[in-house]
């Protein structure tokens, strides 16, 4: 059995506070036999809503220009798109969805591809961009012959952000370190092989149980394994966190020990202005196989 994985990252860069609720539908399409459904749902009881759809192309090119489309929410109901690539925004191929509102809102996708006994896929939740990292891992990856880890990016920033790659092997020896990828404005780097030279030069080593780490701000993510041709194209990890910077958080009280001296909370957290932040997710999929393992 010859296997393949497959991984994807978003990257992110926030400036002053954010008032709107801000999230990203890492990576969908129409593309083949893979499709993307997206839902968005509106938990107010009292107000209708509307939500504005980005739809940011592959090519790690500046998205900046790209103009929404504007989707009304009635209040408690579900808005849905089933093959939103060409149901919303009429167009093909693999990208990533914006989505912004001054209200609240709940947002997941179906990543699928679809096959003669229906269809494989896996539902997504939208990843907020109140979460992310400065510095992560993707751990559990493979590239070998049987087996290959893709990385892709997303920068759901209005200013160019940059990222360094490392590999690092099973007995945890650095790799390789690769150039720095800048990535301008709201660009998406598609799914590109761990093992090709684009974030970093593994050469001839054994990466049959690799991890990568990645500076510059962007989010810490594990990846997740499938062993099926036809899976979608990316797949969202649950562990993304993002942090967000500029407007001190309050600082809990201090509290006085017995002998007079303060001491500080352990609890003490201070967000912080970050130039680049980002979340991630991860697949694997299996090669010569057409059905699910």
């Amino acid at each position: 059995m010859r296997r393949v994985p497959l991984l994807f990252v978003l990257f992110l860069a926030v400036g002053p506070a954010l008032l709107a609720k801000d999230v990203y539908l890492s990576i969908g399409g129409s593309v083949g036999v893979f499709r993307t459904d997206m839902r968005i749902f509106n938990p107010s009881q009292t107000k209708d809503i509307q939500v504005q759809a980005w739809l940011l192309r592959t090519g790690n090119s500046d998205n900046s220009a790209v103009q929404p489309k504007t989707i009304t929410v009635p209040k408690r109901q579900m808005a849905i798109y089933d093959d939103v690539l060409t149901s919303l925004f009429n167009e093909s191929g693999l990208g990533a969805i914006r989505l912004r509102s001054d209200d609240e809102f709940v947002a997941t996708q179906r990543i699928y591809a679809v096959a003669s006994n229906g269809t494989l896929g896996q539902f997504v939740p939208g990843l907020d961009v109140t979460a992310a990292k400065k510095n992560g891992v993707l751990i559990q990856l493979k590239s070998n012959a049987t087996f290959r880890t893709n990385i892709g990016a997303v920068n759901p920033n209005n200013v160019p952000a940059t990222v360094t790659w490392r590999l690092y092997d099973k007995n945890n020896a650095l790799v390789a370190t690769g150039s720095p990828v800048t990535m301008p404005p709201f660009a998406v780097i598609g799914p590109t092989n761990m093992a090709s030279t684009f974030f970093f030069n593994p050469g001839t080593a054994d990466l049959s149980d690799s991890w990568v780490g990645f500076t510059s701000a962007i989010s810490r993510c594990s990846p997740m394994r499938r062993s099926s041709t036809t899976e979608p194209p990316t797949r969202p990890s649950s562990r993304c966190r993002k942090i967000r910077t500029r407007r001190p958080l309050p600082l809990p009280p201090r509290r006085t020990s017995r002998s007079g001296s303060r001491t500080e909370s352990s609890a003490s957290l201070r967000r912080e202005s970050a130039s680049a932040t980002a979340s991630c997710c991860s697949s694997r999929r299996a090669r010569g196989r057409t059905a699910s393992s």
